[in-house]
């Protein structure tokens, strides 16, 4: 009889991004895998005829019919493994988890912090509410798999003792035979690439290159990604300003940045709140980086080492690092040989699904 494993996310892309590979292999080596998501919007039939894939469709139009669909899904499904993509949106399939005391759960976990400190009642009983059922599911968990290691040393703040059972495996990965090391071009090129860009990020690039264009007017910023103004932040018009006058080039959204990363010298990705944006391409390509002081990329790199981590807001200190690598050839092309071995050694998608196939196994 086939093993049946359950996987649940909050969303097709989610699914998609984060577990494909691992999904394709556990039905390669005769495992049954059913993928679990909350509503059929997120797929179209064709899609679903494409993917080869096994789906359960989770009605969650409200939170009582959420917990009550979970809870009927373990036991149509009978499960003999669940792996649960764990966030505040798959919350609900954790607890009906518990209800059903389904025996063996493990869960990936990409972020635990809703939890921001705040000032308002509502809000703090509501983290209060996280932070338990978040802890009651963990413990319950026989394997716990953190992409980002900030999440992980939560677990002691929380006074969970349950770390023999946790692993860390530092981000998502990235496909190294996709993204291949490059050379490094003849002529300097920042590049700043994320699928959704950052006002706060961009008005700091913008602050940096003009800052060091005043010293190597020659050198070139390129910008990509997708622009939603903020006027508070940056508008449209100055971003139109930045591009006319020469300091920044600027592309919208790309399928494909291996042509851009192959003429950028200097990759830099000053973020507040996304994800990884292109940080992990980067590393593939043996690219040296500057990154903001994020969760996400201080579990990725390694400060001084293959980069550098800087506040986003202060555009004097990101001028002042590439200054340093456009100055120091030795050390730009060092540490960008160094993001290339980090990622082999971290990043490498097929080393992170091994990890996770061999712990469910």
């Amino acid at each position: 009889m086939l093993m049946k494993i359950m996987i649940i996310a909050d969303s097709w892309p989610s699914l998609n991004i984060e577990l494909r590979d691992l999904i394709y292999r556990l039905n390669r080596d005769g495992k049954e895998v059913i993928c679990v998501l909350p509503y059929k919007k997120s797929l179209t039939a064709d899609q679903i005829k494409e993917t080869g894939l096994n789906f359960y469709f989770i009605n969650n139009s409200n939170k009582i019919k959420s917990y009550l669909n979970y809870i009927m899904a373990y036991k149509v499904i009978k499960p003999d493994k669940v792996i649960l993509l764990l966030n505040k949106h798959t919350i609900t399939a954790g607890i009906a988890a518990l209800i059903c005391r389904v025996e063996h759960m493990s869960v990936i976990i990409s972020s635990l912090n809703p939890l921001k400190p705040t000032k308002h009642i509502i809000q703090k009983i509501r983290n209060l509410y996280y932070k338990f059922i978040y802890k009651k599911i963990l413990c319950q968990s026989d394997i716990m798999f953190f992409i980002y290691k900030d999440d992980y040393n939560l677990l002691a703040k929380w006074k969970v003792a349950c770390k023999k059972r946790a692993v860390v495996l530092r981000s998502r990965g990235v496909d190294m035979n996709y993204i291949k090391k490059l050379p490094y071009p003849k002529t300097d090129l920042v590049f700043m690439s994320m699928p959704l860009l950052c006002n706060y990020g961009v008005k700091c690039y913008i602050e940096a290159a003009k800052l060091v264009r005043k010293i190597h007017p020659k050198v070139k910023f390129l910008l990509a990604g997708k622009f939603v103004e903020n006027k508070k932040i940056l508008s449209e018009q100055e971003l139109d300003e930045a591009c006319e006058s020469g300091i920044i080039y600027y592309i919208e959204e790309t399928n494909d940045i291996r042509p851009y990363l192959e003429v950028c010298s200097i990759f830099v990705q000053p973020n507040i709140n996304q994800k990884e944006g292109h940080i992990l391409e980067a590393h593939a390509a043996g690219r040296p980086i500057l990154a903001s002081n994020h969760p996400v990329n201080r579990s990725i790199m390694i400060d001084g080492y293959n980069g550098f981590i800087l506040p986003v807001k202060e555009a004097e200190k990101w001028a002042a690092k590439i200054l340093l690598l456009l100055d120091k050839q030795k050390l730009k092309t060092n540490m960008g040989n160094y993001s290339y071995e980090l990622c082999r050694k971290w990043h490498d998608r097929n080393n992170i699904v091994n990890i996770i196939y061999d712990k469910l196994t």
